[in-house]
């Protein structure tokens, strides 16, 4: 009997909750959007976004109300959706809140190089590899990318093109070692695919060739600066050129 009055209990204890926690969810799908939070994340310290363009993105312009509609009928898929729209936005998070108030976490895109040609726009090209616009309100500090590019990189993403995959993987390694990204200020590529780094420090020009092999000739390259230059004096040469295999040519 005792056993049957313990279950009897717990039944009734488990319904009750069922029924609160129902209660809870019918009020809450009641609630109507009491205002909206956004969250840009900035690792990198880039400006290129503010809580006025992500809202904009939000409402439509200010087109589609958010506040004061039943948090119930705002789609969070539909939300993200719109936020991704801008080109320096990589990844959006949509959620509400029990206190009715819609939340946004956006990720920026962060530029690793900028494509500088007169011919066309500059670009950024992402840690994503995909291409962006620049923007009139926050210049990026970045690896400069010139010459005679052409309509090459006129795609949204680098790599989409097998030159485009293998360029931004040097770009890469450049902003990856704290040496290079410091010391190299531009790549020039001609026609051919072959570049060409203007450094930072040092008069002399360095032919790359094409970008492969990376690793072995930006090793080959840092002998030069770690024992040939201080044997020598870093404005002896004028050029470098490290595009063949187990050689540093210099003039």
């Amino acid at each position: 009997m005792k056993k049957i009055l313990k279950y009897l209990m717990f039944g009734a204890l488990a319904m009750g909750l069922l029924i609160s926690l129902g209660l809870v969810n019918m009020r809450y799908d009641e609630k109507h959007c009491s205002g909206v939070r956004i969250f840009i994340e900035n690792e990198y310290q880039n400006y290129f976004i503010t809580d006025n363009d992500v809202m904009e993105l939000l409402t439509n312009q200010g087109y589609d109300k958010l506040v004061g509609v039943p948090i119930s009928q705002i789609d969070l898929r539909e939300i993200e959706r719109r936020v991704l729209e801008h080109k320096f936005i990589h990844r959006a998070e949509a959620f509400k809140d029990h206190s009715g108030q819609l939340n946004v976490r956006v990720y920026q895109s962060r530029p690793l190089a900028r494509i500088i040609n007169g011919k066309i726009a500059d670009r950024y090209i992402s840690d994503l590899g995909k291409i962006l616009p620049v923007s009139s309100r926050y210049t990026a500090r970045v690896l400069l990318i010139g010459g005679e590019l052409g309509n090459r990189f006129n795609v949204e993403n680098m790599l989409d093109d097998h030159y485009g995959k293998d360029l931004f993987t040097m770009i890469q390694f450049i902003e990856q070692e704290p040496f290079w990204k410091a010391q190299i200020a531009q790549l020039n590529i001609d026609k051919k695919g072959e570049i060409t780094i203007y450094p930072q420090v040092g008069k002399q020009i360095i032919e790359f060739g094409r970008p492969e092999d990376i690793e072995r000739k930006f090793a080959r390259l840092r002998l030069f600066y770690d024992e040939i230059l201080p044997a020598k004096g870093w404005n002896h040469y004028s050029k470098v050129n490290v595009k063949f295999q187990k050689q540093i040519i210099c003039e």
